[in-house]
């Protein structure tokens, strides 16, 4: 399982599948009898997509490999209609026999291990991205897809070295750059991760959730200022739960408890179910305990009351079940 900070800033992270849409477009010469089966309907179904009919060329392509099922081109164009529709079920046949049909094509093979990956078959997209790969190991897509696929297996080393590959065929696109700061974090490789994240930063700075990840990231290595830094930038973006906790978090670690505390309630105002702003607003009280030397019981107490609400929430806090065991008894004045 990925540490709990990778965990968190993977699930903000928009992990970008990257698709691959070719239609073909059909000869039309010679005589229409002299045509193969199938083809004259594959021809009018280019037709009404050119006119903008995409209902009418499925219907097309569906006759038109009724009569053929081995005509490549309409097994190719009706998977690929399907998957625009987000009917992908109905598109993964039309590409599994494309696959057969052209095993030589990466590009029928990435278009497979990319409906796998719609549909969570990740085991599945491996290995067709990987089947893509021994004909194109230089396509970015299939690389970073690939290394997302990895990602979601929790395969984190092989996440990182197909993503690392993809980088390095397209160096300038900010969304390799991004993920892979994610499959660094994940790994635990925290100061490769913030460099990935400042990669992609620098060709694209428009991205909230690049700047909330690393943000998190900096948090993560102590960085209090940079943090923060990041952390006010992301938040002129978006003012989301997410965003404010972790503009919250920030300024916990740079010891100013007294505007942690004003965002963490402003957090728990707007969404009093994220139960991350409650936990770690409780570990803002326990600070104030200890640093005032254990004499205002009020903060340990705060923080019990604040840890069993998120631990009512998401149980599965190990962090904060430590927490209470450590502090749940611990009063000078035996309160």
């Amino acid at each position: 399982m990925h540490r709990t900070l990778a965990a968190y800033v993977s699930s903000a992270l928009l992990l970008v599948v990257v698709p691959l849409i070719v239609l073909g477009c059909a000869g039309t010469t010679g005589p229409a009898a002299d045509r193969p089966a199938g083809l004259n309907m594959y021809v009018q179904a280019i037709e009404a997509y050119n006119r903008g009919d995409n209902d009418q060329a499925v219907v097309m392509l569906l006759e038109a490999v009724r009569q053929n099922p081995e005509l490549r081109m309409a097994r190719a164009m009706l998977g690929d209609l399907y998957r625009a529709r987000g009917e992908y079920k109905s598109a993964l046949p039309n590409y599994e026999k494309l696959a057969k049909l052209d095993p030589y094509s990466a590009s029928s093979h990435y278009k497979l291990g990319l409906t796998y990956q719609l549909l969570n078959r990740l085991k599945e997209a491996a290995a067709a991205y990987l089947r893509s790969l021994q004909l194109d190991p230089q396509d970015w897509r299939t690389n970073m897809n690939l290394g997302l696929v990895y990602l979601a297996l929790d395969q984190l080393d092989d996440a990182v070295t197909y993503l690392e590959r993809a980088s390095k065929y397209s160096p300038d696109n900010s969304e390799i750059w991004a993920n892979l700061g994610v499959a660094l974090d994940a790994r635990g490789s925290v100061v490769l991760a913030e460099a990935a994240y400042k990669k992609s930063l620098e060709i694209d700075g428009d991205q909230p959730t690049t700047l909330l990840n690393l943000g998190a990231n900096l948090i993560t290595q102590g960085k209090a200022v940079d943090a923060l830094t990041v952390m006010e930038e992301a938040m002129r973006f978006s003012q989301s739960p997410p965003t404010r906790k972790r503009y919250a978090d920030a300024l916990t670690l740079c010891n100013k408890p007294s505007e942690a505390g004003v965002q963490y309630d402003q957090v728990i105002a707007e969404d009093p179910r994220f139960w991350p702003a409650y936990s770690d607003k409780g570990f803002l009280k326990l600070k104030l305990y200890k640093d005032g030397m254990q004499l205002e019981d009020s903060h340990r107490q705060a923080a019990m009351s604040l840890w069993k609400k998120s631990l009512e929430m998401n149980p599965n806090q190990p962090r904060v079940i430590a927490a209470m065991k450590e502090w749940g008894g611990k009063s000078l004045f035996g309160n």
